[in-house]
């Protein structure tokens, strides 16, 4: 007679269940990770990108627009024309903390509460906009980069540098990032501010990283750009026939 201790246990199954643990904890990180490597492949893909980063950077242009029609004639101007003192603190390469507060102040309480709906339409909405089309950028010239390759590197080297590779599509999330940080501290301005008050030490504080956050955006931003023309260039070197024919003359 056999005995149930003499029967193998069903390691299949065993590692099926454990399997199914691991993949049910990690499912999270799993979609969170495929949420920020996602770019786009399909002209499909890329036609709905690209509309619909015309479609939300009309209406943050729109009411931006209005913003400065409600703020203009709020603004105090030596020539009495203060339509050259408005200005975005999103758009301006780093600012002080008082031309901020001053800025928060003729904007009045409709203003800042128009600027409120702006920066959380740019945190949720239209920074994922440009940070998906930088990506997609990014690796639409890693992709054909390789391609132009396919033929003079062996599978191993293809396929080790498009690891590496694969991360500095990545880049175009730290712009996204330090935009967060940067509205982050607009928000906290808008809703901290007080009509015919000095800002406190704290306000100021806050002013100031968003100015550096503001710095640190557009820096990464033109380097994400830098990155994407070096890779157009060499891609159109490659695919070049005339220049490939060169270079192994040479």
């Amino acid at each position: 007679n056999m005995s149930f201790a003499s029967i193998p246990p069903n390691t299949d199954a065993i590692s099926e269940s454990e399997g199914e643990s691991e993949s049910g904890s990690s499912g999270g990180f799993a979609s969170a990770r495929q949420f920020f490597y996602w770019t786009a492949k399909s002209s499909r893909e890329w036609k709905v990108l690209v509309m619909f980063e015309v479609f939300v950077s009309v209406v943050i242009l729109c009411a931006s627009h209005v913003l400065k029609l409600q703020t203009t004639p709020n603004l105090p101007s030596e020539n009495g024309d203060g339509d050259d003192k408005f200005w975005i603190p999103d758009l301006a390469f780093g600012y002080t903390s008082s031309s901020l507060h001053k800025l928060m102040g003729a904007l009045q309480a409709d203003g800042r509460r128009l600027y409120l709906g702006i920066e959380i339409w740019d945190s949720f909405v239209y920074s994922f906009g440009y940070t998906f089309l930088l990506a997609s950028s990014l690796q639409w010239g890693i992709d054909m980069g390789h391609n132009s390759n396919s033929n003079s590197n062996s599978n191993s080297n293809r396929k080790s540098n498009g690891t590496s590779l694969l991360h500095i599509r990545m880049l175009a999330w730290v712009p996204w990032l330090t935009d967060l940080v940067e509205n982050a501290t607009h928000v906290y301005c808008i809703m901290t501010f007080v009509d015919n008050e000095r800002p406190n030490e704290m306000w100021n504080a806050v002013a100031n990283i968003g100015s550096h956050a503001t710095r640190v955006k557009w820096s990464t931003f033109a380097i994400n750009v830098l990155f994407i023309v070096i890779i157009t260039l060499r891609k159109r070197r490659r695919s070049n026939p005339e220049l490939l024919s060169k270079r192994k003359q040479q």
